[in-house]
C-alpha cells in the first residue's frame, strides 16, 4: 500500500512558501488555530485527488492561473501574495513501505498540468478514499422543520464524484444529464436528444438505487457502533424522470428513521432534523458517510481518509467512539487517516489516545497564524520538537528570550511532573497509595528481615561440615526462591496501585481544566456524569480505608 510520504503546497490558497509537510507514511493529526491555513491542507489534498478524475487539462489549470483586474479568474486558488503563478503547485511524494517499489511523485500546477494521466493510482485513490468536512454534517440535516428530508442535493455536492460504478462516474453522468437538459430549456422535441436524456437518466437512476441499497445495512451497523442500536435508518431512491408533460424532475433520496419501541415494533420519527440533538444527528450523518466509504471501490493501492473539523458538535465521549472506530474498524484498516481540528483540547486528548492505542503510527502538527510581513501559516512538526527544551532553543535562536525562558520553565515543570507528579491533588493520590499499602509494606519488611537471616546462613555454608554442605545449601536456596515467589505475590495480588487511577484521569481531563482559567477545554454532560460517579466511588473507597485503619 502506498501512503503519502510528503505533501508540498506552494502558493496555493493560504500557503505561499512553506516547507513540505513530511507525513512519513503515518496517520496525521493536525491542530490549527482559526485562520492558520488548516483547511488549505484539506482543499489542497481534495483538489489534488480530484485531479485524478479530470480528463480535460483546463479543469485543473484554471485553479493555478492568477486572477487579475485585467484577467479575472473566479476559479483561481493561487495565493494572493504570489506574484508569479508559475510557482503555484501541489506535489505529493508517495512511498510503498511494504515493497521495493520506487517512490512516486505526482504534481499539479499551471505548467505541469497533470502528472497523473499515465498512472491510475491517484484516480483509484480518489474512488476508494474520502474527504469529509464539517459542511457535510451541517448539510445533512439542513432542512426546515416542515420540510421532508431529501438527501439528493447533499449527494450531488459531496458524494457523487467519489463513486464509480459500472465504469461510470456518477457525478460525470449527472452533469451530462443536466447539460442535455440545459441545452433544451423548454420541452425536448428532438427525438435523439430526448432518447439520450431518458437513457442516461435511466442509467443514473439504476446506479444510484444500487448504491443507496448497498449503504443501508452498513449505515445501521455504524449506528450500533456509535451506541445507537435502538435507531434504524433507511434511504430510498425515488427515480428522476422526464414526464409525459415534458417536465424534468430530479431524483429524490428519501431519508427515514425509526426508534425500536419493542421487539416487534418500530416507532417512526418524523422531522428528525428537529427531534434529535446534534450528537445524534452527527452520528447518523457519519454512519451514512462511512457506509458510502465502505462500499466504494476497494481495489486500490492508495487509500486516504481526510477529515476536517468533523466532530465539532460531539462531546468527548462520542468523539472517542469515532476515534476508536477509525483505528479499529476493518473498513479503515488500510487507510492513511488525516485529521484536522481547530479544537486544542480535542487535539491534545486525541494525541494521548493515539499514543496509547497506536503508538508510533501517528504524527502530529500544530499550525498558528504568522503575521510577519505577510499572513502565512507557522507549522510545527512535533517530531522536530521532542521537548519544550527544543522549542526553547528555537526561540533563543530567534532572539525571543522571554519565550525561550518560558519554555525552559515548562520543560522543568514537565520533568518534575513526570518524576514526582507535583500537582497537589496528584501528590495526594500518590501519598494515598502509600497509605493504603502502609501495613502491607511493614509486613513486607518483616519478610525481608527473615530472608536476610537465611542469606546469612547461606553465606556461612563453607564453615559447615562437608557432609551436610550440599544439603544445607540446597535448603537455603529453596527458602530464598520461596521468599522471592512470595514477594512476587505481594506485588501482583496484595499491593493496591490501581484504585486511584480512574480518579487521576478525571482530575487531569475534567476537573483541573474547569478549576483554572482554561477556556480551551469545554465541559460536556456525559463527562461530568462519569466524573461524579468516579468521585462517589472514590469517597466510598476512602471511607472503607479509614474504617479498616481504625480497626487495625
Amino acid at each position: 500500500m502506498y501512503k503519502i510520504h510528503s505533501l508540498n503546497i506552494k502558493s496555493f490558497k493560504f500557503f505561499k512558501d512553506i516547507n513540505p509537510l513530511k507525513f512519513n507514511n503515518k496517520n496525521i493529526l493536525i491542530y490549527g488555530e482559526n485562520g492558520s491555513g488548516k483547511s488549505s491542507i484539506y482543499w489542497a489534498l481534495y483538489t489534488f485527488f480530484q485531479s485524478g478524475l479530470k480528463r480535460d487539462d483546463a479543469e485543473i489549470k484554471k485553479y493555478f492561473i492568477q486572477s487579475t483586474e485585467a484577467n479575472p479568474n473566479k476559479y483561481s486558488l493561487v495565493n494572493i501574495y504570489e506574484n508569479n503563478d508559475e510557482n503555484s503547485k501541489i506535489e505529493l511524494i508517495l512511498k510503498d513501505e511494504n515493497s521495493s517499489n520506487p517512490d512516486k511523485v505526482f504534481r499539479i500546477s499551471k505548467e505541469n498540468i497533470n502528472t497523473n494521466k499515465d498512472d491510475s493510482l491517484i484516480e483509484k485513490g480518489c474512488y476508494s478514499g474520502d474527504f469529509i468536512n464539517y459542511k457535510y454534517i451541517f448539510r445533512f440535516f439542513d432542512f426546515l422543520h416542515n420540510e421532508e428530508i431529501n438527501l439528493f442535493k447533499l449527494f450531488e455536492y459531496e458524494i457523487l464524484h467519489f463513486i464509480n460504478k459500472d465504469g461510470e462516474n456518477l457525478s460525470d453522468l449527472w452533469k451530462e444529464i443536466i447539460d442535455l437538459k440545459n441545452r433544451n430549456p423548454g420541452p425536448i422535441r428532438d427525438r435523439e436528444e430526448f432518447s439520450r436524456l431518458t437513457s442516461k437518466l435511466a442509467s443514473f437512476n439504476r446506479i444510484l438505487t444500487t448504491v443507496i441499497n448497498q449503504i443501508n445495512q452498513p449505515s445501521n451497523e455504524y449506528l450500533i457502533k456509535f451506541n445507537y442500536e435502538g435507531l434504524k435508518l433507511k434511504l430510498k431512491v425515488v427515480d428522476g424522470k422526464y414526464t409525459k408533460q415534458k417536465k424534468f424532475i430530479r431524483p429524490i433520496i428519501d431519508f427515514s428513521i425509526s426508534f425500536k419501541k419493542d421487539l416487534q415494533n418500530n416507532l417512526p420519527i418524523h422531522r428528525s432534523q428537529s427531534y434529535f440533538n446534534e450528537a445524534r444527528l452527527t452520528a447518523i450523518a457519519l454512519s451514512v458517510r462511512f457506509a458510502v466509504t465502505k462500499i466504494k471501490l476497494q481495489e486500490s493501492d492508495l487509500k486516504v481518509l481526510v477529515l476536517d473539523d468533523l466532530l465539532v458538535s460531539l462531546d468527548m465521549s462520542n468523539r472517542e467512539l469515532v476515534l476508536d472506530l477509525l483505528i479499529n474498524d476493518d473498513s479503515f484498516r488500510d487507510f492513511q487517516i488525516i485529521m484536522l481540528t481547530h479544537d486544542k483540547s480535542f487535539y491534545e486528548k486525541s494525541k494521548r489516545y493515539f499514543n496509547f492505542k497506536k503508538q508510533g503510527q501517528w504524527k502530529y502538527f500544530e499550525m498558528y497564524l504568522d503575521r510577519d510581513e505577510i499572513e502565512k501559516p507557522y507549522i510545527k512538526d512535533l517530531e522536530e520538537y521532542n521537548t519544550y527544551a527544543d522549542i526553547a532553543k528555537q526561540h533563543f535562536d530567534n532572539k525571543d528570550y522571554p519565550a525561550s525562558a518560558n519554555y525552559l520553565r515548562k520543560e522543568v515543570e514537565k520533568r518534575f511532573d513526570e518524576f514526582l507528579e507535583l500537582d497537589s491533588l496528584d501528590k495526594k493520590i500518590f501519598l494515598s497509595k502509600l497509605k493504603e499499602n502502609y501495613f502491607k509494606i511493614i509486613e513486607f519488611g518483616r519478610d525481608l528481615e527473615s530472608l536476610k537471616s537465611i542469606l546469612v546462613n547461606f553465606q556461612h555454608c563453607s564453615r559447615m561440615p562437608s557432609d551436610i554442605q550440599v544439603e544445607k545449601c540446597s535448603l537455603f536456596a529453596s527458602q530464598i526462591n520461596s521468599a522471592i515467589d512470595q514477594f512476587k505475590e505481594y506485588q501482583i495480588h496484595v499491593l493496591d496501585v490501581e484504585e486511584f487511577e480512574s480518579l487521576h484521569f478525571v482530575l487531569k481531563d475534567i476537573l483541573h481544566p474547569q478549576s483554572h482559567n482554561d477556556l480551551t477545554r469545554p465541559l460536556y454532560k456525559l463527562e461530568l456524569e462519569k466524573a461524579i460517579e468516579i468521585v462517589r466511588e472514590f469517597s466510598s473507597l476512602i471511607d472503607t480505608a479509614i474504617m479498616d485503619n481504625s480497626i487495625e
